[in-house]
This record gives C-alpha cells, sequence and structure tokens, in this order.
C-alpha cells in the first residue's frame, strides 16, 4: 500500500509538471516560434532542404 502511495505520488509530479508546461504553451501560443514549433512536434512540419529527426521517448 506505501509502495503504490509514492507511485501515486509520482504520478501526480509528473501530471503537475505536465499541466505547468501546458499553461506556458498556451500563455506563448499566438507568437510565430510557438506556432513553427508545435507544428514541428506534432505534424512533424519541416522547411524544405531541412532534416528533421524524431526523437520520442514513451
Amino acid at each position: 500500500m506505501e509502495a503504490e502511495h509514492r507511485m501515486l505520488l509520482e504520478q501526480q509530479k509528473v501530471e503537475q509538471q505536465r499541466i505547468l508546461d501546458n499553461e506556458l504553451r498556451i500563455q506563448h501560443a499566438r507568437e510565430p516560434d510557438s506556432i513553427e514549433k508545435a507544428a514541428r512536434e506534432k505534424y512533424n512540419y519541416r522547411k524544405p532542404g531541412e532534416t528533421l529527426f524524431i526523437i520520442r521517448s514513451h
């Protein structure tokens, strides 16, 4: 039971950080660089002649 509690606390910490990251992303959403970054991350957008490396951690 204690191990499960520690696991849930760790998961809560990770999710809280994710929420903070998303809030910052929302605050800066209208900046042109942010739009390009979101397109690159989500849709694998790249400029002509540019090599794009996608690194995902699961």
